[in-house]
């Protein structure tokens, strides 16, 4: 086998945004700070690793309640029997503050069908969008159905009628397609590209109810939809889509989002004034998105058809297609968010008190930490539901209540701690809050800032930079972000409030045990109690300097459970080559764990990328391991519908970073030779031995204020302690 260090090649390439050797910012909730996990698959001669991470909680009474009305029950009205998703609470608050809808389904004759395709890189790359034309060609829809659509963004399209050089709208019907008129190139992600199109699909083909479809990159509350790949700068917010819905003067029976992450409860106070009803997704979408061809055909055939009914099949039939695995889809019954709004904004008045006490900023903190997050947590999005019931604050009752009545159908998604509506909960990145909360008061949805306001203020109070987090190694200074002059910062948040950060350096020493024979780290119960991640990072002395292959969460403990600070020399490995792999946050996915974490590589000499990798775990430590697919580096803000998917002849070569022996950073460089790909499916992924290779490792702790604290560095050969 190779040795880590061999064969690798200065590229002079810029250092990889988000993948620094150090300072790299996950969030993992330790409460119980061992699970074990027994990689018989991965490591045979190594069965006593084990994963310090544990999603687990004190079961509450508003757990249960959560339990009790996750199980949902049957739609009174709907006569569809939805057997891969599981119908809302419908009728648990009876007080009559609804509104009538907007649109009588009972009595449609006639429905447009309105699809907004922006092609991006999704048609350019992997011809998803043309794909989805496709299956709604299939559907032959009568007269009675008019799909609309839109049709801009890519730089190529593999349906032959479609130009790259304009926009274009389009009918469908009878399984044809039909040029309705050439509008020009222009910027697809514009209010008025937008505006323009629902307003002319009304005029032009006018019915009884209309229903709107968004197609493309999504980044949910944060990232706002849209990446016109001919107009890379543009993007529609949240309250651009509003304006362009209110523009057009349509009223519409359903608004729905064939992209990522947009199933938040922003997103639907937003529409909530417009539509009846909202169909998004709380997580990312594979990049094949849904399967039109039986939901439209079924409208076709019965326009009359119930919102609930129709939202139901189509999310049937999304389940269906991706077998129900690691994807989520909801219909949101937008009558009931302003109902859900006002209990969301009493719970964060109570929560914003809660955070005077001696404990409320850990207890939330830990909460926000240990919730079901989505795109691993880049764009600070969180199921509301499960965020809740993890706090002890007032209100939480009425939020899950107003929830599980807005959330009418979801599906059987196999992600712990999904309930079909996510929610922006600022954390990670707090310098992009001041952005998003403005956009969010144009709107009108704003009712947690003055909770996000004081929650911000004390976790960039308690976040130091402090230099004692330096590792012997690098003298590396963690980077401070001054929050002092952001718009919601406020000094005296955390005045009179007792910061319980890691505050005594001794703590962080190296203990050398005998009984164990190992570097350990031992800290108190209180401290470990603060403490919401643990990554081990390891370097490659090549005989010149480092080769940075990362960070993993997977860790050995003593009897006692301190923390040994050590490396065994196995790592991830892509067909056998060692590669530089960066952990992402696991996830409960019933009852298995999934690790992810991403590769950062260069493709076909042209675009860095990152390679992202699936480890999925059972309780006895038994998976499988694959490739998902890949990430441009540079995304923006929105993000890619799924994964793109690796073709056959793509080359592929493995970047990290390089270090000298002072600890400065040197350049990016390839390791090994390059890959071709046959096929995505067949590249190996496991855990490896890395051979003959001298390495030293350390540990990186974050505590609840997001500061990183480092250990000192241990030197290993071969896996064994120097």
């Amino acid at each position: 086998m190779m040795t880590v260090g061999e064969g690798h090649e200065n590229v002079t390439k810029k250092k990889h945004t988000g993948l620094k050797v150090l300072g790299i910012i996950f969030i993992i909730l330790i409460v119980l700070f061992v699970i074990v996990f027994a990689l018989l698959m991965f490591l045979p001669d190594d069965s006593d690793k084990q994963a310090v991470y544990s999603s687990d909680y004190e079961e509450t009474a508003l757990t249960d309640l959560v339990s009790k009305l996750s199980q949902g029950g049957k739609s009174p009205c709907s006569d569809y029997d939805g057997e891969n998703g599981i119908w809302g609470t419908a009728g648990i608050d009876d007080s009559g503050e609804l509104r009538a809808p907007y649109t009588d389904t009972s009595k449609a004759q006639t429905v447009t069908w309105m699809v907004y395709i922006v092609g991006a890189n999704l048609e350019s790359e992997d011809g998803a969008a043309s794909a989805d034309i496709q299956e709604m060609l299939d559907s032959k829809n009568g007269s009675d159905l008019n799909v609309v659509i839109q049709t801009g963004g890519a730089t190529k399209w593999d349906n032959g009628n479609i130009s790259a050089d304009t926009r274009q709208r389009w009918l469908i019907q009878n399984g044809e397609m039909s040029l309705c008129e050439d509008i020009g190139q222009d910027s697809m992600c514009t209010e008025s590209s937008l505006s323009d199109f629902v307003s002319w699909s009304a005029e032009t083909y006018p019915a009884d109810r209309y229903i709107l479809t968004l197609w493309d990159h999504g980044g949910g509350t944060l990232g706002g939809y849209g990446s016109d790949e001919n107009y890379p700068e543009d993007g529609l917010d949240l309250a651009e889509m509003a304006g362009s819905v209110a523009d057009s003067g349509i009223k519409l029976d359903i608004v729905s989002f064939d992209a990522c992450l947009m199933g938040t409860m922003e997103t639907a106070y937003t529409f909530s004034q417009y539509a009846d009803y909202l169909i998004a997704s709380e997580e990312t979408e594979p990049g094949d998105g849904w399967y039109y061809t039986d939901t439209m055909k079924a409208l076709s055939d019965d326009p009359a058809m119930s919102s609930e009914e129709l939202g139901a099949r189509l999310i049937d039939d999304y389940g269906d297609y991706y077998a129900n695995t690691g994807v989520t889809l909801s219909l949101i019954d937008l009558r009931v968010i302003p109902k859900l709004y006002k209990a969301c904004t009493s719970y964060y008045q109570s929560a914003d008190q809660e955070l005077t006490e001696q404990q409320g900023f850990t207890q939330l903190s830990s909460a926000r930490s240990g919730s079901r997050s989505y795109a691993d947590g880049e764009y600070e999005q969180v199921d509301l539901a499960d965020y809740v019931q993890r706090t002890d604050v007032s209100g939480g009752e009425d939020v899950v209540r107003a929830l599980f009545e807005a959330v009418r159908y979801r599906n059987k998604s196999d992600l712990t701690g999904s309930y079909g509506l996510a929610t922006y909960f600022p954390y990670t990145s707090p310098e992009e809050y001041a952005d998003v909360i403005s956009d969010l008061t144009q709107v009108g949805c704003n009712g947690a800032e003055d909770f996000y306001d004081s929650f911000l203020s004390i976790l960039a109070s308690g976040t130091g930079g402090n230099e004692n987090g330096v590792t012997s190694l690098t003298g590396y200074e963690e980077e401070t972000l001054d929050f002092g002059d952001e718009s919601w910062y406020t000094s005296d948040a955390g005045q009179g409030f007792d910061f319980d950060t890691i505050d005594n350096t001794d703590e962080l020493t190296l203990d050398y045990s005998d009984k164990d024979e190992a570097y350990v780290l031992s800290l108190s119960d209180d401290t470990w109690d603060d403490i919401e991640d643990i990554q081990l990072q390891v370097m490659i002395d090549d005989g010149e300097g480092y080769l940075d292959l990362g960070s993993d969460q997977l860790c050995d403990v003593t009897d006692d459970g301190s923390l040994i600070v050590d490396f065994d020399s196995t790592w991830t490995l892509i067909d056998g080559m060692p590669v530089a792999y960066y952990a992402d946050k696991p996830q409960e996915n019933g009852d298995l764990t999934i690790y992810t974490g991403k590769v950062p590589a260069e493709l076909n000499g042209e675009e860095d990328i990152d390679i992202c990798i699936k480890w999925q775990l059972d309780s006895d430590g038994n998976g499988t391991a694959e490739v998902l697919g890949y990430l441009p580096q540079d995304n923006g803000q929105t993000l890619p519908k799924g994964y793109l998917t690796l073709k056959s002849g793509d080359e592929i070569r493995f970047l990290c970073d390089y270090y000298t022996y002072d600890g400065d950073y040197d350049d990016s460089y390839y390791i090994g030779d390059p890959i071709t790909v046959t096929s995505q499916d067949d590249l190996q992924v496991e855990l490896g031995d890395l051979g003959d290779s001298k390495a030293v490792c350390w540990v990186c702790l974050t505590d609840v204020y997001r500061q990183d604290w480092y250990t000192e560095t241990v030197e290993v050969t071969n896996g064994t302690e120097e």
